[in-house]
Formats: C-alpha cells, sequence, structure tokens
C-alpha cells in the first residue's frame, strides 16, 4: 500500500540493504560464495533504481540521482586485511564450536531465502517496514518476521462490476457490467387444439440466469404487466385467460441488469415495467 510520503518507502528500502548487508557480513565466516555478493550489490542497485523511477514517475520533487552519477566509492580494507598485512601472512579463520558453526550456517542460509524469494524482501517486526509504496498491490503485511503482501484492495466481490485498481490516483473503479442481449424470438402456441392454454417460448439468451414474462392487451404495450417473474426455462403457460380483444406477451432475459423488450411494434418499445 502506498506511503503518505517517499520517507517510508526510503526506511524499507534501507531497511531492506541493512538485513541483506548484516547477511553478508555474517556469512563471510561460513560458505558464502563471491556470486552471493556479486547479486548482493545487483539487488542493491535494483532497489534504488525502482525507487527513482518510481518518485521521478510521481513528479516527486526530489528524486535522486543514479548510482553511476556519484563519485566512485572508496574501498575500506578490512580488518582482516589489516592484519595479514601487518603480520606479512595469512590469518588463520579460528576454529568454531558445534554451536557456533550451526549459527554461521543459519545465517548463510537465511541470507540466500532473502534473495531468493520474490515475496521475503526483509526481515520485518511491524507491517508499515514492509510497505513498497504501491496502492493497486494492497497493504503489506509482517508474519513470522518475514514481509508478505496483504489482500487486493479494488475487489468488491460483485459478479456483475468489472474491478480496476488504478495506481497514478490510488482508487478503485467498479464498473458494472450490462444486462443480457434482448430476446431474439418469441412465439405463442396451444399445444392442445381448442385448449384455453397457450404455451409462450422463447429462444435462449447467452449470460441469461432467468427470464420475466409480461402480458398487455393493447398493441401499444401501454398496460404491459408482470405475468411471471424469474422464470428458468424458456417457455411458459398462460393462465388460460380468453382476452377480449388480444394479448400482447413480451420476454426481456435477466442477469446482471434486465434487457430491453426488443424491436417491433410499437416503434421503439417502451422499457420492461419490471416484476416484484
Amino acid at each position: 500500500m502506498r506511503a503518505p510520503s517517499g520517507s517510508r518507502l526510503v526506511r524499507g528500502a534501507a531497511i531492506c540493504a541493512l538485513t541483506f548487508g548484516l547477511g553478508a557480513g555474517a556469512s563471510s565466516w561460513a560458505t558464502t560464495k563471491e556470486d552471493d555478493a556479486s547479486r548482493e550489490r545487483e539487488l542493491s542497485r535494483f532497489l534504488f533504481e525502482q525507487a527513482r523511477v518510481y518518485q521521478k514517475a510521481r513528479g516527486s520533487a526530489l528524486v535522486p540521482l543514479s548510482l553511476d552519477a556519484y563519485a566512485p566509492r572508496v574501498g575500506l580494507v578490512d580488518a582482516k586485511s589489516l592484519f595479514e598485512r601487518a603480520t606479512k601472512g595469512p590469518a588463520a579463520a579460528p576454529a568454531p564450536d558445534t554451536a557456533e558453526r550451526l549459527f554461521e550456517e543459519s545465517i548463510v542460509t537465511t541470507y540466500r531465502m532473502l534473495l531468493n524469494t520474490p515475496i521475503a524482501c526483509c526481515l520485518c517486526t511491524t507491517a508499515p517496514t514492509c510497505n513498497d509504496g504501491l496502492f493497486c498491490n494492497g497493504g503489506e503485511v509482517c508474519s513470522g518476521g518475514i514481509c508478505g503482501a496483504g489482500s487486493t484492495p479494488c475487489v468488491d466481490f460483485d459478479p456483475c462490476t468489472t474491478d480496476l485498481c488504478l495506481e497514478n490516483t490510488d482508487t478503485c473503479s467498479f464498473a458494472p457490467l450490462p444486462p443480457p442481449a434482448e430476446v431474439a424470438q418469441l412465439d405463442v402456441k396451444r399445444l392442445v387444439p381448442a385448449s384455453p392454454v397457450a404455451t409462450i417460448t422463447w429462444s435462449s439468451v447467452g449470460g441469461a440466469s432467468a427470464y420475466n414474462v409480461y402480458r398487455g392487451d393493447f398493441a401499444n404495450l401501454g398496460d404491459l404487466a408482470c405475468f411471471q417473474s424469474g422464470v428458468s426455462g424458456t417457455s411458459q403457460n398462460d393462465d388460460g385467460a380468453i382476452p377480449v380483444r388480444a394479448f400482447y406477451m413480451l420476454v426481456s432475459s435477466l442477469g446482471c441488469g434486465e434487457s430491453g423488450l426488443g424491436n417491433g411494434n410499437p416503434s421503439p418499445r417502451p422499457p420492461p415495467p419490471g416484476c416484484p
């Protein structure tokens, strides 16, 4: 989750660098190889450059220069080299006891885990120290001393919306999905001759979960009313009522909203009145 200012991001990066530095220093007495030190330098450069690009993209007033822009750093001779230079001979490494050797091996293992694990950036004590400065990947968590990803913020668990996260404005967008298509074909038949009961059938619509059936007495559909709601199939019997002139039957599809009543006379057709 994004921090209120760049200070927290820089602080998080500093903690990561400090953690890696401690790991590298402790592992020098064990079995850490030169490639680990090279990977640490490359990782530090990567984290620094990512922070620069992020601050520059957000229009920060103060953006640090590239690492290559600074003056070359002066190499510091470590104590072991100074000792060997003074004694004119190699310094014998102390022979650690079993407990100390196991401890050193655990430091090396932890250091390599930090390099190879994509989520575990660094050791932590509280969630704010894990902040990566990004909004759309959620607020980071500190679990068991390791930084991890939190829950994504832009999820409303509504199947009828498209969830979007806008990193440049730190906001969420939930766009409603359109209703299903209109029913394309509708037929009315009497399955039994001379029966007062008629059967209304219609074409299925992809993405529709149910259908509403409407009936009216006037050709202009001004008195159209709900006849049957939430029909799961694609057919419905009427109630056998005998109209004075005629019945006008129309069907809408239901999904993420309700479709229109199609095209035809009258044109345009009114919107569906809805069913309770």
